[in-house]
């Protein structure tokens, strides 16, 4: 195997096939990209057997066809700091890498291709298409609020529900629970209830390029794949029972505030200054129109920053709430203004702004003072 490359072209590759590869991997191949080169383009592969991808990138010239197993994370580094345009990378039949960047050159071992894992192949003929921006949508409006504890089973996923024209995503860590609902055409009749592990949404989004008005996704019970212009993604599904989503959003809120939605994050990263792990809340106190914002550490003083709130004519309410999980949900609406419907100081807030897109926040308990 011998070609040349665009260095941009190859780093961009190995970053995002190296995405997939293990930190931890169980035996040495995993740790590697598996690298096809053809007489007109190249593939990069990788799996830690859970998630494969496959990533196809532009050669600028082939001197001879083949393969070789890379490792990931040294050549990646090796192509971040070089400086050319263009490098050439060829292997031996001793196992051995060479790459040549301008006046650096390297060496590296590496594996035996014929043990690479199999990477499967897109099923065309069961995929079914889906808009692009509408999928990146999905992704990136709820994927901040699956859970981060592995312990935590179906809630380490989100939950692509498709059911006539309309497909919705899910995410929840039960402490809050972000939804998006897309209208799509879905003339092929696609039905899904599947939940998409954290990791593949994050790999789909990257490979998600401005090229593919459409992408094509196939499922079945216990994988899903994506396939680009660029590249080919399978992914084991989560194994477990996703929660009642539907009853944890409130039907009905006792009033709903109106907020300036740059105002109010500004407003809770202010505040959230002031607090630490311990006191990780930030108080909001309705009244008069007003609405304020506090937070106290005894390590580190108080805040307080006041906002209009005109909808509230009402009786005194307050609530608090984690910063975090406010300003991650508010970072991802699409209007200039949100709305907060409320009920009760120990009941869900419901966060919403463009239409489809829904965000319900737990309180949490507040200390006396």
């Amino acid at each position: 195997m011998k070609f040349r490359a665009s260095r941009q072209a190859l780093l961009e590759a190995f970053q995002v096939a190296g995405s997939v590869v293990s930190s931890r991997a169980i035996r040495p191949i995993l740790g590697c990209v598996h690298l096809v080169v053809h007489q007109d383009r190249a593939e990069a592969s990788a799996t830690d057997l859970e998630i494969a991808i496959r990533y196809r990138l532009p050669v600028l010239a082939v001197v001879e066809p083949g393969e070789a197993v890379v490792p990931a994370a040294r050549l990646t580094a090796i192509l971040r700091e070089c400086s050319s345009d263009e490098v050439e990378l060829d292997s031996d039949s001793g196992g051995k890498i060479h790459l040549v960047s301008g006046s650096s050159s390297f060496q590296l071992l590496s594996e035996h291709p014929e043990e690479f894992p199999r990477i499967p192949e897109f099923p065309d003929a069961a995929a079914f298409g889906l808009n692009r921006d509408k999928l990146v949508s999905l992704i990136r409006k709820t994927s901040f609020a699956v859970a981060k504890e592995k312990s935590r089973f179906a809630f380490n996923g989100a939950k692509l529900h498709i059911e006539g024209n309309e497909a919705r995503m899910i995410a929840t860590d039960g402490k809050r629970l972000a939804m998006m609902v897309e209208e799509i055409d879905n003339s092929d009749g696609v039905e899904a209830g599947h939940i998409v592990p954290a990791r593949a949404l994050q790999v789909f989004e990257k490979v998600l390029g401005e090229e593919d008005d459409l992408v094509r996704i196939a499922l079945d019970d216990k994988e899903i794949m994506l396939k680009t212009t660029r590249a080919e993604i399978s992914s084991r599904l989560v194994d477990g029972s996703f929660p009642n989503y539907k009853a944890v959003i409130p039907e009905t809120c006792a009033f709903t505030v109106g907020f300036d939605r740059e105002e109010l994050i500004r407003a809770f990263r202010q505040a959230a200054l002031l607090t630490n792990q311990e006191t990780r809340s930030v108080r909001m106190k309705l009244v008069d129109g007003r609405a304020t914002l506090s937070a106290q550490a005894l390590d580190a003083g108080e805040a307080r920053i006041d906002l209009d709130a005109p909808d509230h004519q009402g009786e005194e309410f307050v609530i608090a709430f984690n910063p975090d999980f406010i300003v991650e949900g508010l970072k991802v609406v699409a209007g200039e203004r949100v709305q907060i419907g409320l009920s009760r100081s120990n009941m869900p807030a419901k966060i919403t702004g463009d239409g489809s897109f829904v965000y319900v926040v737990m309180p949490v308990t507040m200390r006396n003072g």
